[in-house]
């Protein structure tokens, strides 16, 4: 979770800007690391401890360096040191940005829409349980929490208004 995705999704919108091009987000697909609680702070705490996780897991199996020791031509820029700099680089201020939905219900909610509002995404794919240490509990009741709560809240997200009859 990080600013780039922000600046990702400005940029995805002013490349179809510049390709001539209506800033339609309606095949594109956001992705938001996701845990809902009716307390911000345990909900931050879990998502946390699980991001770090996920991010030891990308250290681990995600390397590109060769068994040699050596990473292969071409993928330089995809080099342990990016998945280590992005894995030290977290910290639970990223469930700021709107691209993260962890918190409370209504944070939630908030954050989606203000996805939509800033960058036209209607669709979002929640990661939930990334790095595997959330209990099959609490993974359950964070659906729980999106199908009672969030989804009502956010189902005409993006609907046409209409106009009430006189």
């Amino acid at each position: 979770i990080q600013p780039e995705i922000e600046a990702s999704y400005k940029e995805y919108l002013a490349a179809l800007r510049r390709a001539g091009q209506a800033e339609d987000t309606e095949k594109a697909w956001g992705l938001a690391g996701t845990f809902v609680d009716p307390e911000r702070d345990r909900a931050r705490t879990i998502a946390f401890a699980d991001s770090q996780a996920y991010m030891a897991q990308l250290g681990q199996h995600g390397s590109v360096t060769g068994p040699d020791g050596k990473i292969p031509v071409g993928y330089e820029h995809h080099a342990d040191t990016w998945w280590k700099a992005w894995g030290e680089h977290l910290s639970e201020g990223a469930y700021d940005l709107p691209s993260s939905l962890v918190g409370t219900p209504d944070e939630v909610i908030e954050k989606l829409h203000r996805m939509y509002e800033e960058f036209g995404f209607k669709n979002v794919i929640m990661t939930i349980n990334q790095g595997g240490t959330i209990s099959q509990r609490e993974v359950l009741r964070t659906y729980e929490l999106i199908a009672e709560k969030v989804m009502p809240a956010i189902r005409d997200l993006g609907a046409p208004a209409v106009a009430a009859a006189s």
